[in-house]
């Protein structure tokens, strides 16, 4: 009769104990003998003895503090040696075990634990990021593999949010210290992108955390939480500057920051008010705008390219701020002060970048524009007196002067054609503002001879604006015409032809058809005439273009 065999399992302590032993020779044998594969071997053996004799308990400090311990074993490998293969191997598997513990024992109550935890590896994992910079020349790979440990922040602070979640008091806290560390990491490593991106990541979630908040006795700490970060990047900012050489040109992520971080405040703001204090939205706006004035006056001793662009936040926040008071185009006017403010840094500095923002700029200003000028404007408003001449005024202004400067500096701007085009959709704009005006005053007139129930008044009203729309374009095409040729430049004839062409398809097409036989003639005959003043003066004047 043969005897049962029992096997005795070890406890899973003396398991450990044993693979963590072996772990700690293969790193041993990698160091002394200077062997990547098996640091890379131990690595992976140490990450994976916690599944293999865990026993399946949760033991989330012990683990954690292990798992630390291996990623402080692969730095001090990374750092002797650089081994950018060991260093991506640690971080992935460093990541791979905190998702896994998470999947089988995470609980709410453990968030601000795991955060602690977790702040640690991503220390560790900054510190090979650093030593793979400093011996970016020992491997060709240290560059690379730094790119990819550069994306733990940004796991860490997805994480971080989600493990915090609406803990008010600790998600203040945490993107206050988060900003800090960044700013500082940002100063010492002389990336200044850092902080843009810093800011875009502590900015989402804060402005929406700021629109869905509740409790009152949370609103003073979320202004001053807003008002503390922005002080946090204008000081970053501010002791990067003043380290830099005045004569030298501003670097391009300092401009990109400083509009950045001037939305930040007032669309952090603007979140909170609109559900809570909806009526402080236009005075805040105001405080913005003249604090943005202020700093561009401190700043313009030093950095007088940097202050232009506080003079363009101010700009746009004041315009804003009016619009919060007012109906109509004003929002134009602030992205027209906007770009001009930018293209004058860009006229200065000679940055492309700057020279492509200030034409989106003013882009969006005459789109916006547009936009109003197809609007109908209100009952009883005063033709040419309103709104959205002043922002015509302004944004055609701006355009004008902006090519103005750009004419004794042809290479800026992308070439001549990009002048040429600011100076076409300047006069573009300025005739659908004179269409707009036309439409407005007949369009009252039909509207009071409809309600004194005067049809014959309103449809009198209807054929006069498509004759005054005739006669206008033909009369801006003239004006076109002579200041062609007195300026000697051809783009304003070109567009005087294409317009002298539209308004004949309109006449013939349209006020031929459907006006009466009085305004067909009135039509046709101040038209005419136009057509052959815009000739005359082809013939009579020579001088020669200079395009």
């Amino acid at each position: 009769v043969s005897a049962p065999v029992s096997m005795k399992m070890p406890p899973p302590r003396a398991g450990h104990g044993k693979m963590v032993a072996v772990t700690l020779l293969g790193l041993w044998l990698a160091d002394r003998h200077r062997v990547e594969v098996l640091g890379a071997l131990a690595l992976v053996g140490g990450f994976v003895t916690p599944a293999l004799v865990g026993g399946g308990q949760d033991r989330q400090i012990v683990l954690f503090l292990y798992g630390a311990l291996l990623l402080a074993g692969a730095l001090a490998m990374v750092v002797r040696y650089a081994w950018a293969g060991v260093a991506v191997l640690a971080y992935g598997c460093s990541v791979l075990l905190s998702i896994a513990w998470a999947a089988a024992h995470y609980r709410a109550d453990a968030g601000l634990r795991t955060l602690l935890l977790i702040t640690i590896h991503l220390v560790l994992l900054a510190g090979m990021v650093v030593a793979l910079r400093r011996r970016r020349g020992a491997s060709a790979l240290a560059v690379p593999a730094s790119w990819v440990l550069l994306t733990a922040p940004l796991l860490y602070h997805a994480a971080a949010l989600w493990l915090i979640g609406r803990s008010q008091g600790i998600f203040l806290v945490y993107l206050l210290v988060a900003t800090v560390a960044g700013l500082s990491v940002s100063y010492h490593a002389g990336w200044r992108w850092a902080r843009t991106i810093l800011l875009a990541l502590v900015a989402i979630p804060f402005i929406d955390w700021m629109g869905s908040l509740i409790a009152p006795r949370w609103y003073t700490a979320a202004l001053v939480a807003a008002i503390a970060l922005y002080l946090l990047h204008l000081a970053g900012q501010w002791r990067d500057l003043s380290d830099d050489d005045p004569a030298l040109p501003v670097p391009v992520a300092e401009f990109v920051h400083t509009h950045v971080t001037g939305v930040f405040l007032p669309v952090a703001l603007y979140a909170f008010l609109d559900d809570h204090a909806a009526w402080w939205n236009a005075p805040m706006l105001a405080a913005v705008a003249g604090w943005n004035l202020g700093v561009a006056s401190v700043v313009r001793a030093r950095m007088p390219i940097l202050a232009w662009q506080f003079v363009a936040l101010g700009a746009t926040t004041g315009a804003v701020a009016i619009s919060e008071w007012f109906d109509g185009p004003v929002v134009a006017i602030g992205w027209a002060l906007e770009g001009v403010a930018v293209g004058y840094a860009a006229l200065r500095s000679g940055n492309r970048w700057l020279e492509g923002g200030a034409l989106a700029l003013l882009g969006l200003s005459a789109l916006r524009l547009l936009e109003a000028l197809g609007a109908s404007m209100p009952v009883g408003t005063w033709p040419i007196v309103n709104t959205r001449t002043l922002a015509t005024v302004v944004v055609v202004g701006a355009m004008a002067w902006l090519a103005a400067r750009a004419r004794d500096i042809p290479t800026l701007f992308g070439g001549p054609w990009a002048r040429h085009t600011l100076i076409v959709v300047a006069n573009m704009l300025a005739i659908a503002w004179v269409s707009a005006e036309i439409i407005h005053v007949f369009a009252e007139r039909a509207l009071a001879a409809s309600t004194a129930d005067l049809p014959a008044g309103a449809a009198r009203a209807e054929l006069g604006q498509q004759v005054a729309l005739s006669v206008a374009w033909a009369l801006y095409a003239v004006g076109l015409v002579a200041a062609g040729f007195r300026s000697g430049y051809a783009p304003a004839r070109y567009l005087a032809i294409a317009l002298f062409g539209l308004t004949i398809v309109k006449v013939m097409t349209r006020d031929v058809a459907e006006l009466d036989r009085v305004y067909q003639m009135l039509s046709v005959l101040g038209v005419g005439v136009l057509l052959v003043s815009a000739s005359y003066l082809y013939q009579r004047m020579t001088r020669t273009p200079d395009v």
